[in-house]
């Protein structure tokens, strides 16, 4: 028997099938008594595309309220393609909470509702079954009677950010076509006791994807949570405080899912530092129940913007990226000792080490700055395949290797940094590999890099680092090259020089522009530009003002 000679009842079933697995279209164009039967369906999957395409939390929308939502509708889960969770928070999660206890409040019995539906759900998630967790876990995780503001030993209760992250990982779960995913801020900063049960279940998530098994059962969604997740968004703001305290090993998952090949995120730590603060070392582990195996990253394009990450621990990052063709990174050392000496040679080596064939993009600069530059970049030759190029001024400086000024912070002394031999800096004729396209340098007025020297020192230092780079006509070296950049840091840069004009003694600011073409004359480089842009490369599609 042909489809059509089915009896009505039997493609309404088929037509509903079709529907909650998110192809309604597809069969309802088949022919015309199966596009009238799919009309209703068809004008409901209008308004859910259109309103649950992008996601974003909010005051207004909390995550219990989304998970309420497609708890009800299954089908809502596979329209979602954007998730903004950056203005998540504990408050709005938890007064939809403690409506549950307020029957004069107008949405108690709706919670009641929700609450059941949510219930039913968690129950029926193999993710929690792979992860050997119990359903009844997690609906007090998700549904807690209780909430505390902070971990205690001895507490048998969440902490309202516990509950909040639980709730997350649980709506990760249910979105099989997510496409782009900015994180919350507090990603990775729960206080329950180790290990966390929602980084299990992550874990799990990744292993899926990777495999592509249709672990939903037969009624169930054909593909796997977060398998086309391509994008991952920062969430944070950067400032100066120096507050990295999120380990970027507990996003190192999401790295490994098979479709991400773009990231920014801002102000993660992966560093180990022995002379204070111990920081947080990365690794690929995963969650110390859940191995993530030996998967390889398909990020294409890698951005950590306010970081504090050392050599060792990029080298692990890069380890499992063969994919890379882009790297941007910017230094950002931390209040509590990580990342005050940053060896920004080091730090090169060890991307030239790992990805020396396959990039060709690299940005290295410094947003905030500590203490020293421990070991300045002599040579980018490895990184065979590179055309275009960030570097800030400061990683050619590199104070001495042993100084009677280091303390034992680690050298913290900023006149043993003012004392680097300036005059033993390559030219960038031989610290450049051959095949550059562009080079962009970037120079800083002084604001958040270095405390105890004036801006005039500062700028006049990198004025004389320039000189020591273009101290041989890198034009004729590199014959790719096609325009050199000098850029700072958005900071107004008083230069405190200035030159006698006339006879009247009258005396007039020497620009940065004129300076800099002073210094450069008889060089060579003719396509210097002044630019107050701190970023050098094209922005990547997600930074545009108008991606929502």
């Amino acid at each position: 028997m042909s489809l059509l000679g089915l009896p009505t009842e039997l493609l309404d079933d088929i037509i509903l099938q079709v529907y909650n697995n998110g192809d309604l279209k597809s069969i309802a164009q088949s022919c015309k008594r199966i596009y009238q039967l799919s009309k209703p369906h068809l004008e409901q999957d209008h308004i859910f595309r259109r309103q649950w395409r992008h996601v974003a939390v909010s005051e207004k929308q909390s995550i219990f309220s989304v998970l309420a939502a497609i708890a009800r509708e299954p089908v809502i889960a596979r329209f979602v393609r954007d998730l903004d969770l950056r203005s998540a928070d504990e408050s709005a999660d938890e007064r939809t909470r403690r409506v549950r206890f307020e029957p004069q409040n107008g949405g108690y019995v709706k919670y009641g509702e929700d609450a059941e539906f949510v219930r039913t759900l968690v129950r029926s998630l193999p993710q929690l079954t792979l992860a050997k967790h119990d359903a009844s876990d997690w609906i007090v995780m998700i549904m807690p009677l209780r909430v505390a503001v902070r971990r205690a030993r001895d507490q048998d209760f969440p902490t309202s950010r516990d509950m909040v992250m639980h709730r997350i990982v649980l709506l990760l779960t249910l979105l099989p076509n997510l496409e782009r995913l900015r994180l919350p801020k507090f990603w990775a900063r729960t206080e329950a006791g180790e290990p966390e049960t929602w980084k299990e279940v992550l874990s799990v998530m990744v292993n899926v994807a990777n495999d592509r098994r249709d672990i939903l059962g037969p009624e169930g969604h054909s593909e796997a949570p977060l398998a086309r997740l391509g994008q991952l968004l920062p969430s944070q703001e950067t400032d100066e405080d120096g507050r990295c305290r999120a380990g970027l090993k507990e996003v190192a998952p999401l790295f490994l899912l098979p479709g991400l090949e773009q990231v920014h995120i801002m102000k993660y730590m992966a560093h180990s530092n022995d002379n204070m603060y111990s920081g947080i070392s990365f690794d690929w582990s995963g969650s110390p129940r859940v191995s993530l195996g030996d998967a390889m990253s398909n990020v294409r394009s890698l951005h950590f913007e306010a970081c504090c990450i050392d050599a060792a621990n990029i080298g692990r990052i890069l380890e499992r990226m063969s994919a890379l063709t882009s790297l941007r990174y910017s230094h950002h050392a931390t209040w509590n000792g990580a990342g005050h000496n940053w060896n920004a040679g080091a730090f090169a080596a060890a991307v030239s080490a790992h990805c020396g064939s396959q990039l060709t993009q690299l940005s290295l600069t410094v947003r905030h700055r500590m203490g020293a530059i421990e070991g300045g970049i002599v040579s980018l030759h490895e990184l065979t395949a590179l055309k275009e190029v960030q570097l800030d001024l400061q990683m050619f400086a590199a104070p001495p290797s042993a100084s009677d000024f280091r303390s034992r912070f680690g050298g913290l002394s900023l006149a043993a940094d003012a004392e680097s031999n300036i005059n033993g800096i390559l030219p960038l004729s031989q610290i450049l590999p051959i095949g550059m396209e562009r080079v962009s340098l970037v120079m800083h007025a002084g604001h958040g890099i270095e405390h105890g020297q004036s801006e005039l020192d500062i700028v006049r230092k990198q004025l004389r680092t320039l000189k020591a780079l273009f101290a041989a006509d890198l034009t004729i070296s590199h014959r790719c090259l096609q325009q050199v950049i000098l850029r700072h840091d958005g900071q107004a840069i008083d230069l405190g020089m200035h030159t006698i004009v006339g006879q009247s003694g009258k005396r007039s600011d020497v620009s940065l522009e004129s300076q800099v073409a002073r210094l450069l004359r008889g060089t060579g480089v003719v396509g210097v530009l002044i630019d107050d842009s701190h970023d050098a490369f094209e922005s990547m599609p997600w930074e545009n003002g108008d991606e929502y």
